[in-house]
């Protein structure tokens, strides 16, 4: 790829294209970050990229991507010590708000890649430079399952809560798998299928099967179909009548003291049920 730069305010580029030496193609520039997915074919990628867009800049915060707690909550799930990013190449592949990029930008990576498809790429780069102004950090907006790198680009490659929303999870697995050198790490967080809280009872088991199978299923089945506003209304009713009755049948619901709360409720459902 050749860069050409059209507008420039210290190092930022801010309007500019990435040129293809063999082809015609050209990769938009702006505000230093490349949109190498502008134009988003796949259906199954455009849902992810319409509903993550309206997910991250609508209903997320500066609050959540700056959140101490996220910082335990990674290392735990992925198991890679803080001082393992230090002076690596790193791929957050599917970055989302930043959340994530935001702790480990704090660990002195040699370089850290944010990717993601959704327009919430912008809003984690104004975030994460405006708290950590020497964060080495190229934010990319691109698609996950058909990534702009070579293959054995990076040292560290994580993504964390991602891969199961692309159409081919496998795929798109063996896609990323590619990009890490030898002998380098490799962090994968998805949710669990059947989480093993479902079967400590034979009872519970059984009714959970059947609580996915006709009821969660069928509405996501619906909702990954609808715009993110249908989903949302579908939802109002489902909510009230849920907290009256102080039973989370759909699952939305949070952690006590603040079970139902509004905001975060609505947050799961667009994760759940539209994706």
């Amino acid at each position: 790829l050749k860069l050409q730069v059209k507008e420039k305010e210290h190092t930022v580029i801010t309007d500019g294209n990435f040129i293809c030496k063999n082809c015609d193609a050209r990769y938009i520039i702006h505000n230093d970050i490349p949109y190498f997915s502008a134009d988003i074919g796949h259906s199954g990628v455009r849902n992810q990229y319409e509903t993550y867009s309206h997910w991250f800049e609508e209903m997320h915060d500066e609050a959540s991507i700056l959140n101490p707690d996220n910082r335990s909550y990674f290392y735990n799930s992925l198991r890679i010590k803080a001082s393992e990013f230090r002076d690596k190449i790193v791929l957050d592949a599917g970055c989302g708000n930043g959340r994530f990029s935001f702790v480990v930008s704090q660990n002195e990576p040699k370089l850290l890649v944010s990717l993601d498809i959704s327009r919430g790429l912008a809003k984690a780069q104004e975030t994460i430079f405006r708290n950590n102004p020497d964060a080495n950090i190229a934010f990319v907006q691109a698609d996950l399952t058909n990534p702009p790198f070579k293959k054995e680009t990076f040292d560290i490659l994580y993504s964390w809560g991602v891969t199961h929303h692309t159409p081919n999870t496998k795929q798109t697995f063996n896609t990323l798998s590619n990009l890490v050198k030898e002998e380098g790490i490799f962090g994968i967080y998805v949710y669990a299928f059947n989480p093993p809280y479902q079967y400590d009872q034979q009872i519970m088991g059984l009714l959970a099967y059947l609580r996915s199978l006709l009821l969660i299923r069928p509405f996501r089945f619906i909702c990954s179909r609808l715009p993110v506003s249908l989903v949302k209304l579908i939802f109002q009713p489902i909510f009230y009548v849920e907290r009256l009755l102080g039973v989370g049948v759909f699952g939305c619901h949070g952690p006590p003291p603040d079970v139902f709360n509004k905001e975060r409720y609505f947050r799961v459902v667009v994760d759940r049920f539209k994706t």
